[in-house]
């Protein structure tokens, strides 16, 4: 018997052996007394009701039994060994209470030897055909009395009720295991140290003793005819494949072929840039992200757990600045906030966008067939005069045969003719993004081969499309560090980190010109870059582009970024400790026309506090800490760092007394300011910038039995206050992502 306060090992230990059989006659001897004691109940607490141990399945008899002779110490495990196959006829009758010097040794299951999990745990596995240990199901069930919370935790309920295979579960700290239940409502049990010395018997109980279990665990049905002990399992399942992403302004969808295993895939773990994000069921193969702010680089990793607590290797994808992807997309115009995507069906592909405009809702829909394109090519991107464009891939079989935009007009939501390239487009699929350029949008990626690694460009221009390659090899760099930057002046960069001469990497930009159809130079610094793989980020400013992340380690925490100026490069790191924050909630938040800040969530005995610390691009200079004296007022499951014109935003939902609300938490030149409003979550809800500087918090609404509507909350530029809820009729909503 295992008690709370007394942890199970976590891994196994070997078993110790050498006994002399002298030293166990003995034994016998000498517990004898103590065994009498023990059957009875006196001087145990714990102690189970005594039987004769009839034959599964017959009644219990009602006359007084005999009392049986039970086994302890040695004995015991060595019968629970000769009849039962137990595997460990020698477990050392330890000082469960004291585990670190008792004489406690582990079993290979993660319990320990001669204890009753350790026994339920090996007839499980023999008689249920599962291969139960300390880590089922990807839980760790530790120690007797903990059983039936972590049951519950995998959704299993107990019960009070017994089945033929059922973990019979003692609140004291106890479990054993239902060999049987009896046609008159008894049950024949088998347990083991039931006494604190290694007792081991079959004993049958009747409803209603002291000594009938407080519930029952059914983990699995008994498995007719098998006496075999399912072995543990030591075989971690294959990582899951095929991961793809599905960006969105305001929450990113993961998703991903299952793993497979021997003994079966329990479920699935999911972090982002090493900040877990959840643990999710043996059938999911996708999963939202609502936590993201836009413009960051993001790192993805998907594991696969079995049932022993095996796991795969983590199955990896990186996420870079990527435009509103399609398919339902809420992006920005010049009219107002836009919900856009696919209409129609595959006889008749079609768009629209239903956008808020001063006037109210308006539905813009293409009125003609169109050709949606490759999914996982299609995205909405900024277009000149405050437009946006459908882009996509366009093109059957394994090669798209070329590219095509089509693109709505602002003021009159209209919608262009498709403006189609020809098999013109060079570049890989893995890593290529579309870019919004002064001269249109471009497909931006990488050309070549590992031999002689280049990238390439296709643009729209207003003479039509242009494929521009980079005429010379240049390295791609490492991967998860590549990205293509549309900067202000309508320019793209290429940026990544290179190995250098000395094996440190170093930051590296290719420019891009699209009125010009030019490529540049590569610009490689000369200072390699320190910072660490979660949360490193390229970001575009007024100075140039930049590379910034974390430095340090946790007792020294800092942050460097270095940025390409017009002159060169220089990498400019925080002379100071700070505290990075939580890991879920950390950005690089655009910050002025040349700054960067990086924001994030702090604990304090007060809760979560928002904080961003600035960085000037073009002096390269860092600020003081801005830490708010309030507590952030949104809930950590829906939070997204915003650039707003007032300043950097902490933006999500919260629950106030009255209802659903929305809050921001914004930084302004006077300090931390927090604005919420009530307003009804939605579906999907995302928050879109807008061209004047503010946001607004978008959303769809299914009112039961009624229409479905769309509805955005605006947040004026300054930040002093959010306007009214702007509600559409029956709203023309587009068709849903693809997975």
């Amino acid at each position: 018997m295992q008690h709370a306060k007394h942890r199970a090992p976590t891994r196994p230990r070997r078993v110790r052996r050498g006994v002399v059989v002298l030293l166990s006659l003995l034994l016998v001897m000498a517990v004898g007394l103590q065994a009498a004691d023990a059957v009875t109940g006196k001087g145990k607490p714990g102690a189970a009701e005594q039987g004769t141990g009839p034959k599964p399945g017959q009644p219990a008899e009602t006359a007084e039994p005999e009392k049986p002779e039970v086994p302890v110490g040695f004995p015991g495990t060595i019968e629970a060994h000769e009849k039962y196959g137990y595997g460990f006829p020698l477990a050392p009758d330890c000082d469960e209470s004291t585990v670190s010097n008792g004489g406690c040794v582990g079993d290979d299951r993660g319990f320990f030897q001669g204890q009753c999990t350790s026994w339920v745990a090996h007839r499980l596995s023999q008689l249920n055909g599962i291969s139960f240990s300390n880590w089922y199901a990807g839980r760790h069930w530790g120690d007797a009395d903990q059983w039936a919370e972590v049951a519950k935790s995998i959704n299993i309920k107990p019960s009070e009720k017994p089945t033929a295979g059922d973990v019979a579960w003692y609140a004291r700290g106890h479990v054993a295991y239902v060999e049987s239940v009896n046609t008159d409502g008894s049950i024949m049990i088998s347990e083991m140290n039931f006494d604190g010395h290694n007792g081991f018997r079959m004993i049958t109980l009747s409803p209603g003793s002291s000594s009938w279990p407080d519930k029952f665990i059914h983990l699995a049905d008994i498995v007719p005819g098998a006496a075999t002990v399912v072995p543990v399992d030591t075989t971690a399942p294959t990582p899951p494949s095929n991961l793809h992403v599905v960006t969105h302004r305001g929450r990113i969808g993961v998703s991903w072929k299952p793993s497979s295993d021997a003994w079966g895939v329990a479920g699935y773990r999911i972090s982002r840039s090493g900040a877990p994000l959840g643990t999710l069921s043996a059938d999911a193969t996708t999963y939202w992200d609502q936590q993201v702010s836009p413009g960051q680089t993001y790192s993805y990793s998907v594991v696969g757990y079995d049932d022993a607590g095996n796991e795969s290797a983590a199955a990896t994808i990186n996420v870079g600045q990527a435009e509103e992807e399609a398919d339902r997309a809420w992006v920005t115009t010049d009219a107002g906030p836009a919900l856009c995507g696919r209409t129609g069906d595959l006889r008749h592909e079609r768009l629209g966008c239903t956008v808020l405009t001063r006037r109210g809702w308006k539905f813009a829909g293409l009125g003609r067939d169109t050709n949606w394109g490759r999914p996982g090519t299609r995205s909405f991107v900024a277009s000149g005069h405050g437009g946006v464009a459908y882009c996509r891939s366009v093109g059957h079989g394994a090669v798209p045969r070329g590219v095509a935009c089509t693109t709505l007009d602002p003021k009159t939501l209209l919608w262009g003719y498709d403006r189609i390239a020809g098999a013109m487009d060079q570049t890989l699929a893995e890593g290529r993004s579309w870019v919004s350029t002064g001269e249109g949008p471009a497909l931006c990626g990488r050309t070549g081969t590992p031999a002689h690694q280049r990238v390439g460009c296709t643009v729209m221009t207003n003479a039509g499309w242009r494929f521009v390659g980079l005429g010379r090899d240049s390295a791609w760099g490492q991967p998860g560090t590549q990205v293509f930057l549309g900067s202000e002046s309508g320019t793209v960069s290429y940026c990544r980190r290179i190995e250098g001469a000395n094996g440190f990497p170093r930051p590296a930009c290719t420019s891009f010109d699209p009125a010009k159809l030019l490529w540049g130079r590569d610009q490689v610094s000369g200072t390699p870059d320190p910072t660490l793989n979660d949360n490193r980020t390229w970001l575009s400013t007024g100075a140039g582009p930049a590379l910034c992340g974390r430095v340090g380690a946790e007792g020294g925490q800092r942050l460097a970024c270095s940025v390409l100026t017009t002159k060169r490069w220089n990498v400019k790191g925080l002379g100071r400790t700070l505290a990075w924050g939580d890991p879920a909630s950390r950005a690089f938040v655009p910050s002025g026309r040349d700054g960067v800040s990086y924001c994030r969530t702090v604990v304090s005995p007060i809760g979560d506090r928002t904080a961003c610390t600035r960085f000037d691009a073009a002096s390269g200079a860092w600020g003081r800490d801005r830490v708010a004296a309030v507590v952030a007022h949104t809930d950590a499951d829906s939070r997204t760092w915003q650039e707003t014109a007032a300043g950097p935003a902490l933006c999500g939902r919260n629950q106030g007394p009255d209802g659903q609300r929305v809050a921001c938490a914004l930084l302004t030149r006077r300090g931390w300011t927090v604005r919420g409003r009530d307003a009804a979550w939605g579906v999907t809800g995302t928050f879109v910038p807008s061209a004047t500087g503010g946001l607004s918090y978008c959303r769809g609404l299914t009112p039961p039995g009624g229409p479905a509507r769309v509805v955005c909350t605006a947040l004026e530029a300054s930040g002093r206050a959010w306007g009214p809820n702007r509600i559409s009729g029956p709203a023309r909503l587009t068709l849903s992502d693809p997975f």
